[in-house]
């Protein structure tokens, strides 16, 4: 349940980031890694770990990955406190392209649905839900 005293969580988060607060759109970010997803994890209300990008993963999954592969790079849009819906989204993540990576990167995230976008490039995963 949202709560009136979080409203302006992500001014602290972009913050973090190093990027400006929205004004009425989204944000989009990349290249977050996991050190500094688990950096912001701390500041999120608790309900904002249990949002999902339509059928992906939660941003707790994504938190969960980061723990135990360093390497990943996640990524995602903030929605700022003018808005109604407030929010962090992650929709990304990129790891080593390895057989094993792959197998615990799914088993962790247990999105509800596939990528989206799966795609290999110079021996990296990325994973997308749109």
């Amino acid at each position: 349940m949202r709560s009136e005293n979080e409203k302006g969580f992500t001014d602290e988060i972009c913050h973090v980031l190093g990027i400006n607060p929205p004004k009425n759109t989204d944000i989009v970010y990349y290249k977050l890694s996991a050190k500094i997803l688990l950096k912001i994890a701390p500041k999120l209300p608790e309900w904002n770990l249990k949002e999902r990008q339509n059928e992906g993963p939660t941003v707790s999954a994504f938190i969960d990955l980061a723990k135990i592969m360093p390497h990943a790079i996640f990524g995602g849009y903030i929605v700022g406190k003018e808005r109604d819906d407030e929010r962090v989204s992650i929709d990304t993540v990129i790891f080593p392209s390895t057989k094993e990576n792959a197998q615990l990167a799914y088993k962790t995230l247990q999105p509800v649905d596939k990528p989206d976008e799966d795609q290999t490039i110079n021996e990296k995963k990325r994973w997308w839900w749109d």
